[in-house]
């Protein structure tokens, strides 16, 4: 197997499951989504997008503390790849649960800069 295959097959597997926890989040069936998404984030945590859901799912469900932790995984993630409106974007997601927080105040400061 060549690494050219390796990697299109992790790819596909990633991309199977972050889908299968979309449409299972659609079902409202919460616990099997965040599952799904708790499976992409092991396989390529670098990917924000299943954080972001998984953080949506929690803040529904009225867990703040995890849904505050999923947005900031996911506001690190934009702010290490330069994305500033991203980044700006779930920095204020997690003032509107916690205005305390203390890192998403520091980028929306830097930011505002």
């Amino acid at each position: 197997m060549t690494v050219y295959t390796i990697l299109k097959e992790y790819t596909w597997l990633v991309n199977t499951i972050h889908h299968a926890g979309i449409r299972t989040q659609g079902q409202e069936s919460c616990d099997s989504a965040i599952i799904n998404y708790e499976k992409v984030i092991s396989l390529k945590p670098t990917y924000a997008r299943p954080y972001i859901n998984e953080g949506e799912i929690c803040e529904i469900l009225g867990d703040k503390p995890r849904a505050i932790a999923n947005y900031l995984a996911a506001m690190r993630l934009f702010a290490a790849n330069n994305f500033y409106q991203e980044t700006l974007e779930f920095a204020n997601r997690v003032l509107s649960l916690d205005p305390t927080n203390e890192e998403a105040n520091e980028l929306v400061g830097k930011a505002q800069q």
